[in-house]
């Protein structure tokens, strides 16, 4: 079911590493490690400042790689805040998300 656009602050996180893998797994010192696994495969999620874990998927619901990816490179590990649109597929919650609509924020 996809739900009603909204506007969500947070960070692009590298589920892997956030998970366990790495100590600290988010955030600047995790940035140039995260961005590897993203490209490797790995795929984003967004870490709402609320706590709450999204996947990140491109505006037609398919997986974010390619250009899509690319264009939400420079923002993980930094504070952003993004119009998104969510839904729930298999039980896990997506963000739609469409690389114009993430801002940088200043912490």
């Amino acid at each position: 079911m996809i739900g009603v656009k909204e506007r969500l602050r947070g960070e692009i996180i590298d589920p892997k590493c956030f998970a366990g893998a790495m100590k600290p797994g988010e955030g600047k010192p995790h940035k140039a490690c995260a961005v590897l696994c993203l490209r490797g495969g790995i795929p984003p999620m967004f870490l709402t400042d609320a706590g709450t874990l999204h996947v990140l998927v491109d505006t037609n619901g398919g997986a974010l790689v390619g250009s899509a990816l690319e264009e939400n490179i420079p923002y993980v590990g930094d504070r952003v805040e993004i119009n998104a649109t969510p839904a729930q597929v298999q039980g896990f919650s997506h963000l739609r998300i469409e690389s114009e609509r993430v801002r940088q924020l200043t912490y």
